[in-house]
């Protein structure tokens, strides 16, 4: 039974190695997905097919299969490869930089990788290194930056009455009133953002929002997500990954005039705190702040819950459905998914907490992931 397994599975990889030659890529995906079912295990194969839907174009389905075949074989150089591919794919230079870093140090000769990472370093170095790519990380506030006339104006302005609501919002010095009004403006300025992040790089009419392309874009997610929260009670930390992007536009577009103007005693402690935040390292801490905050959205559900009854549930499950289709594309939401599991599975498997407690973790970590793989 084995044997046949095996036979299948090598038959039906043949079949897709020479559809893929030929560039008849659907084809190839379904000869490969023919040898998965048959020897699912086999690191290859997940590989094969990652090429297979990244020269069909389907950069988030060849993303899955690089991860799984990371997954599978983490020491295998061409794993990685195929990851940045995909990434370069969905535009996310960053994540295809760590991609192809990651693969480098397992296969330092790699004459592709070395090639493909000096291409994408020699594109964010001479494009906006201040512009944060859509890796399935959020777009970023700088995103519309990228616009021109109107859009591009209008971009840097809002970040910063959303950085100004959200500010105000989470420190409630306005009173308990405007600090609702405050978290309803926030809400708003975010959707204005990646509604003209979409407009800017496609027409602006409705056509556009039917757009197949457009609907599936993180942006129209968050779009949606910014709607069904002007609607819904306050989610506490909700606002706080939009807010997180802010900072950081208002440190690559103001930062220079707010240093100009400050107190030369402030301006000491805050000049070195503004260069890091644009450093690749200050912007990969903003991208795993709002991955976490993301994450604590979703914890603090249950006392919304408590709180305001169920009136949150539909903005509780729209938000759950984001963030697991952010767990497909985005490194910073996996990371934080990841940490914040361990974390927990620490504190209910400790020797001083009862066993039925961390039964009942591990059935409830597994449902949730049920529920995930469900909305993705």
């Amino acid at each position: 039974m084995a044997d046949d397994k095996a036979k299948e599975a090598e038959e039906a990889k043949a079949q897709g190695n020479a559809a893929f030659k030929a560039k008849q890529y659907p084809e190839a995906v379904a000869h490969f997905t023919t040898a998965i079912a048959a020897d699912p295990k086999n690191h290859v194969l997940h590989s094969n097919r990652s090429a297979a839907h990244a020269g069909a174009g389907e950069y988030k389905s060849a993303l899955l299969d690089a991860n799984k075949c990371i997954d599978l074989k983490p020491d295998w150089a061409k794993g990685h490869s195929r990851r940045g591919a995909a990434y370069v794919g969905l535009k996310n230079w960053r994540a295809a930089i760590g991609a192809y870093e990651a693969g480098l140090e397992l296969d330092p000769a790699s004459a592709n990788m070395k090639e493909e990472l000096a291409l994408l370093q020699a594109k964010l170095s001479g494009g906006s290194g201040a512009t944060m790519p859509n890796n399935g990380r959020p777009t970023t506030a700088t995103s519309p930056a990228a616009a021109t006339g109107f859009l591009g104006r209008m971009g840097p302005r809002l970040n910063v009455l959303l950085l100004l609501s959200a500010f105000f919002y989470v420190v409630p010095l306005l009173g308990p009133r405007r600090t609702r009004v405050c978290y309803r403006v926030a809400c708003g300025t975010a959707l204005l953002i990646y509604a003209s992040s979409i407009f800017a790089r496609h027409p602006l009419k409705l056509a556009t929002l039917r757009d197949p392309v457009v609907r599936a874009s993180h942006e129209a997610q968050l779009v949606f997500l910014c709607l069904v929260m002007l609607a819904a009670e306050p989610l506490p930390f909700a606002i706080v990954p939009f807010a997180a992007y802010a900072v950081h536009s208002v440190a690559t577009n103001y930062g220079a005039a707010l240093q100009a103007k400050m107190p030369s005693i402030v301006q000491g402690y805050m000049q070195p705190r503004l260069s890091w935040l644009l450093t690749d390292e200050g912007g990969s801490m903003v991208q795993a702040f709002a991955a976490i905050s993301e994450l604590m959205v979703l914890l603090m559900v249950p006392v919304q819950l408590l709180q305001h009854g169920f009136r949150v549930l539909v903005l509780a499950g729209l938000y759950f459905q984001y963030v697991a289709r952010r767990h497909d594309a985005s490194f910073w939401t996996r990371q934080a998914v990841t940490i914040i599991s361990e974390k927990a599975s620490g504190l209910f498997h400790h020797r001083f907490c009862p066993s039925p407690v961390g039964m009942l973790f591990d059935k409830l970590l597994a449902l949730i992931g049920s529920l995930a793989a469900r909305v993705r």
